[in-house]
């Protein structure tokens, strides 16, 4: 799948969000996107933020994605 079919921001622009979306984590970090579903439905994700009930969406901290991916 192509990322263009994902509605992302400017890469300026997610650089100073503090939350962001899967697709964008998956942009900035050049981790595929596949990859980055199976690691949020990992549960020591301490990066993920769920909101909605039942897991409606699925979002990024981006600092601490960071972190984790320094970490790995």
């Amino acid at each position: 799948m192509a990322l263009n079919q994902y509605r992302i921001g400017k890469l300026e622009d997610i650089a100073k969000a503090d939350i962001i979306t899967i697709p964008e984590a998956a942009a900035i970090s050049c981790i595929g996107i596949n990859t980055m579903y199976k690691m949020a439905k990992k549960d020591d994700a301490d990066y993920l933020i769920h909101v909605g009930g039942k897991r409606k969406r699925t979002l990024v901290d981006r600092k601490r994605f960071l972190a984790y991916i320094r970490r790995m």
